[in-house]
């Protein structure tokens, strides 16, 4: 996320970079980009702002769409994609907050120590009126010392007074012998009390909607969950941090789990395009694990440049069928440019970022694949567990830091459990 933007706001331009498609590091400049804006996961549009080049010389490949209160008008995410010939393509995304991130105040908040001496050092005679608490404070401290009580005095049978003034040493040994067996769930007795049971309703929120569907989850029913959780700190619901946050989930899942593999071709309307013998790996692609050429019984075998040079002197200027690959920075290179160029024949495998969530929220239906369809049942969740661990919380209030602490081990579980079952996944299909 590139940062916040007031809702509304005229001032500040949004700022993207266009690099040269020729070596995917240089600013490209001279371009007219053509831009569009997609507000809160709505369908793309021009800006408003008008697109412009900030300045060739000093910061090429700089461009701009200028501020305008029309393109910064919606609450949530703000998507940038950017494109142009000889250019790679640019995507880029700021959040819509209803606040302004430039006011003072957001440096110089005050502390919580700050906040609560100002509440105990306020006067009750300030705060008397009927119902209020200071009233209820006042006319407590009026009852005086209840420790010269005397019990049982007048409290009921069955009381807590009669039973503490009825209490004695003999009564107390008359009691039967007690012999705890088994802990049996004190424990988990224990931990609810201690938290709250914060997420029993919005388990039942996810069940409820999940009944007669095959067991698989929604963007929706991601959000659901954590907003009834949420909710319950008495916290605003914000559909756009929560989605920011678990598209860090999906990433982190990809990296860790390397559950979802893929493919990509030179086909038309493939995502490989190969120029001469060399074509850009995806930026989706996170480790290519086999390269064919015209067919899957045609695998390449892998090599580094070194190799090559010292193996094929001149394999760079070569053309005929290649036999071989190496992998330079971000791109693939062949030991032979294919004679005459060939579509549809160079096929990369590899592991993959998880597709994101782009489900329509109103409908839970989704436009792309659902990413959380290559997840385990039990543990299509664990986004949502991410977000409640990484959403803000102010460790001095008991519900938010629990909320931390609770959400932080069931995510670091079911990331553990993700690991486990790729790495034996993989051990079972490995040949010998």
């Amino acid at each position: 996320m590139e940062g916040l933007l007031k809702q509304g706001q005229s001032t500040h331009p949004l700022t993207f970079v266009m690099v040269d498609s020729s070596d995917h590091t240089s600013g490209k400049t001279g371009l007219s980009p053509t831009v569009r804006l997609s507000k809160n996961g709505g369908t793309g549009a021009v800006p408003a702002g008008a697109v412009s080049e900030v300045d060739a010389t000093n910061h090429p490949g700089l461009y701009k769409v200028a501020g305008n209160a029309t393109d910064s008008n919606t609450l949530g995410p703000l998507a940038l994609h950017a494109s142009a010939a000889g250019a790679d393509p640019t995507d880029l995304e700021w959040l819509v907050v209803g606040f302004d991130p430039d006011t003072a105040w957001l440096t110089s908040a005050p502390t919580a120590g700050a906040i609560s001496d100002q509440v105990w050092d306020e006067a009750l005679a300030d705060h008397a009126g009927a119902g209020s608490s200071g009233a209820a404070l006042a006319a407590a401290g009026a009852l005086g010392d209840p420790w010269t009580t005397a019990l049982p005095g007048g409290y009921g049978a069955g009381t807590a007074g009669s039973i503490l003034g009825n209490l004695t040493v003999a009564g107390i040994w008359s009691y039967a012998t007690r012999t705890l067996t088994s802990f049996g769930d004190l424990v988990q007795q224990l931990l609810d009390a201690l938290f709250g049971g914060v997420d029993e309703g919005a388990l039942a929120i996810v069940e409820g909607r999940s009944a007669g569907r095959v067991s698989q989850l929604t963007w929706k029913d991601i959000v659901d969950f954590i907003t009834s959780v949420h909710t319950k700190e008495q916290a605003r619901p914000n559909p756009g941090l929560y989605r920011i946050l678990a598209r860090q989930a999906i990433g982190i899942i990809s990296a860790r789990s390397r559950i979802y593999t893929r493919a990509w071709s030179n086909a038309t309307g493939g995502r490989l395009v190969l120029s001469g013998n060399t074509c850009a790996i995806p930026i989706e692609c996170l480790e290519i694990t086999r390269v064919e050429w015209d067919g899957v019984d045609n695998p390449l075998d892998r090599n580094t440049e070194e190799i090559l040079d010292e193996r094929e002197p001149g394999w760079r200027d070569a053309t005929g069928e290649p036999s071989a690959f190496a992998l330079t920075g971000a791109d693939l290179w062949l030991n032979a440019t294919p004679s005459p160029p060939v579509v549809g024949k160079l096929v990369v495998r590899g592991i993959s970022h998880l597709p994101d969530f782009s489900q329509r929220e109103d409908t839970g239906e989704g436009l792309e694949p659902n990413p959380l369809s290559w997840l385990p049942a039990h543990l299509q969740l664990s986004p949502a567990y991410y977000v409640l661990a990484e959403l803000p919380a102010d460790p001095e209030i008991k519900l938010e830091a629990a909320r931390v602490i609770k959400y932080s081990a069931l995510w670091e579980k079911a990331l553990a459990e993700l690991e486990g079952s790729a790495n034996r996944r993989r051990l079972a299909e490995f040949e010998y």
